[in-house]
């Protein structure tokens, strides 16, 4: 089924002894329906002899003319009024017929409703744009409309359009710069707010404007974001590798993804899902710190038994463990806790060891990072394990900015500041492992590289 939406203007229905667009469209189309759009001008002229409908009906004596949109509209020159009128106009067609192709005349009317419909008819579904040349080619203002007064019985008598040789002037315009400018935009939307899997699924439609080049990148971020490390770096050459992955360490690359996950959370107010990745960070981060930087590298082999709880294998801190490994660091639990009992091996119990272990090994690593997390400053691990309760023990939906803070006593982005000095403190001994400052920005600068590849089309 077809339906053709159209406008209505001074040189519908006929002009200057040819068809104009409207009823050129359904007579090269025969479309099954016509629903017609009227400013109060084209309205007065179609109440006065009915000549928009009578030239249809002359043309396509079957074809069923659905209510036409009557308007009060006087400033046919203005774009805002018919992105009011036009979308829902249209939208009302394609819900009530799901299955049907929707023309849409893009060369009736005002500059403003021929421009306007040329981007609906990109964005709407179901939807193709019909161009209507003039006969001779070009512009016909030189070309006075038809008067008012002329019978329309007459205009359709002398219609050259009529013979049986007539040309067939309709276009169906790709519309590739209204296509790709939408899409260029769209998906620059997308990667601001780290989407990159919707901006990738849009630029592999097979109508897309979008290069290979582009959806490339955007795979790429996309695996990226989704910390498919491995296959998203086959995606790049080797200097774009470089260029984004600049942490050699395989550890340090892993906890710094992980990280820069987290910071996109953050950025797009995602406080839910930056709280279900804060513990697993903070777990992965202060055992690497142990591992590599207070010099208890046997720590976990030697005070820790694997245990399951819940059907679930977890490593479990035993006392008598750590007394055989390093009484003083006991002594220094047992003052904390009064009687350290095993426990597991959580990222808070692993800091606790970490600071018990400090009395004795006082590395500048250490020193730093115990620093980072004063109660002073507010960023107590205290604070981050009862964000570690909180998921543990309620189901988390959506959480605003000041909720998060109420259940921290923090803000989001001054825990993600403290957390990235974090790693940078672990990982900063020696160059292979190094964090950069800069590769925070990697996010940014890969956004940078797919605006430039856009920028090529």
């Amino acid at each position: 089924m077809r339906i053709l939406f159209s406008p209505v203007g001074d040189s519908d229905p006929i002009r200057d002894c040819y068809d104009g667009s409207c009823l050129h469209i359904i007579r090269h189309y025969q479309p099954d329906a016509v629903k017609l759009f009227f400013t109060k001008d084209m309205a007065n002229k179609e109440e006065k002899d009915h000549r928009y409908t009578k030239a249809i009906k002359h043309v396509a004596p079957n074809i069923d003319i659905i209510q036409a949109d009557t308007t009060d509209i006087v400033a046919a020159n203005s774009f805002d009024i018919y992105m009011d009128y036009f979308p829902k106009s249209i939208m009302e067609l394609v819900e009530k017929n799901p299955d049907a192709e929707i023309l849409v005349n893009i060369s009736s009317g005002t500059t403003q409703m021929k421009t306007t419909l040329a981007m609906l008819s990109v964005d709407l579904p179901n939807c193709k744009a019909i161009q209507v040349s003039t006969p001779a080619k070009g512009s016909n203002r030189r070309n006075r409309p038809e008067q008012d007064d002329i019978d329309v019985e007459e205009l359709i008598k002398n219609n050259l359009d009529e013979e049986d040789d007539a040309e067939n002037r309709c276009e169906e315009p790709s519309l590739t710069g209204i296509k790709n400018f939408r899409e260029k935009n769209q998906i620059l939307s997308l990667i601001e707010a780290r989407r990159y899997g919707a901006a990738w699924n849009l630029a592999k439609e097979p109508s897309s404007t979008i290069s290979e080049d582009t959806c490339r990148l955007l795979e790429y971020g996309y695996k990226r974001s989704k910390l498919e490390l491995k296959a998203a770096k086959t995606k790049l050459n080797k200097e774009e590798r470089d260029k984004l992955h600049t942490v050699k360490d395989d550890t340090a690359e892993k906890l710094l993804e992980y990280f820069l996950v987290m910071d996109n959370h953050a950025l797009n107010k995602e406080y839910a899902e930056l709280l279900m990745k804060l513990t697993p960070f903070m777990y992965e981060l202060l055992k690497e710190h142990i591992k590599r930087n207070i010099n208890c590298n046997d720590f976990f082999e030697s005070c820790c038994e694997q245990k399951t709880k819940n059907g679930i294998t977890v490593p479990v801190i035993i006392r008598e463990k750590i007394d055989n490994w390093n009484h003083e660091v006991l002594v220094n639990l047992d003052s904390r806790f009064g009687l350290f009992k095993d426990t597991d091996a959580s990222f808070i119990n692993l800091f606790y060891i970490i600071s018990a272990q400090s009395l004795q090994d006082v590395t500048i690593a250490n020193k730093r990072l115990l620093a980072l997390f004063d109660n002073e400053r507010g960023m107590s691990v205290e604070r981050l394990n009862n964000l570690r309760n909180t998921v543990a023990h309620n189901i988390i939906m959506n959480i605003t900015e000041t909720e998060f803070e109420n259940k921290t006593g923090l803000e989001p982005q001054k825990i993600i500041d403290v957390l990235f000095d974090a790693l940078r403190i672990v990982f900063d001994y020696n160059a292979k492992t190094k964090i950069s400052k800069e590769a925070r920005n990697s996010y940014k600068e890969l956004n940078q590289d797919i605006k430039h590849s856009m920028e090529k089309f």
